[in-house]
């Protein structure tokens, strides 16, 4: 069943967000919903090297009950404004 925004919410604020926070090498992080389609969203996450990226996609999977990945990429930062 798909979740509420409420709980999406509470999920990023109580789960995901530190479990991010806690891994080698976070710099920053970013999740947002879609507008037209709350129950969707993607995130990006920034680390300090490919390394610790690759470490963390591993470390951060979902619960079974939790939010489905539709896919995991990493990429190399060409410019931050």
């Amino acid at each position: 069943s798909e979740s509420t925004p409420e709980e999406g919410q509470k999920m990023l604020d109580e789960a995901v967000v530190p479990m991010a926070k806690a891994q080698a090498g976070f710099m920053s992080g970013v999740w947002m919903r879609k507008v037209s389609s709350p129950s969707e969203g993607v995130g990006v996450v920034v680390f300090a090297t490919e390394q610790q990226a690759k470490d963390a996609s591993e470390a951060l999977r979902p619960p079974p009950d939790g939010p489905e990945v539709r896919g995991v990429d990493i990429y190399e930062v060409g410019a931050v404004a």
